[in-house]
C-alpha cells in the first residue's frame, strides 16, 4: 500500500507540475492557481467517488485519500 501511495502521490506532483508549466509560459499565475485548485477538486471527487463505490469505505482508502488532501481529515 505504500508503495502504492508513494508511485500515484509522483505522478499527481508530475500532472500538477505539467499544469504550472502549460499555464505559465502563456498565462498569468492567477489562471495556474486556479487551474491547480480545479485539479484538486476534481481528484478528491473521483477518489471520493471510487471509494464510496462499495460501502463501507475501507480505512486504506481513507488513508489513500489522506495521503493527497491531508487537510479534509
Amino acid at each position: 500500500m505504500e508503495e502504492n501511495i508513494r508511485v500515484a502521490k509522483q505522478h499527481y506532483s508530475n500532472i500538477k507540475l505539467v499544469i504550472k508549466d502549460l499555464y505559465s509560459s502563456k498565462r498569468k499565475d492567477l489562471y495556474v492557481d486556479d487551474t491547480l485548485k480545479e485539479f484538486d477538486n476534481h481528484l478528491l471527487n473521483i477518489l471520493l467517488s471510487i471509494a464510496m463505490c462499495h460501502y463501507p469505505v475501507s480505512r486504506e482508502e481513507v488513508k489513500f485519500i489522506e495521503s493527497f488532501f491531508p487537510q479534509y481529515k
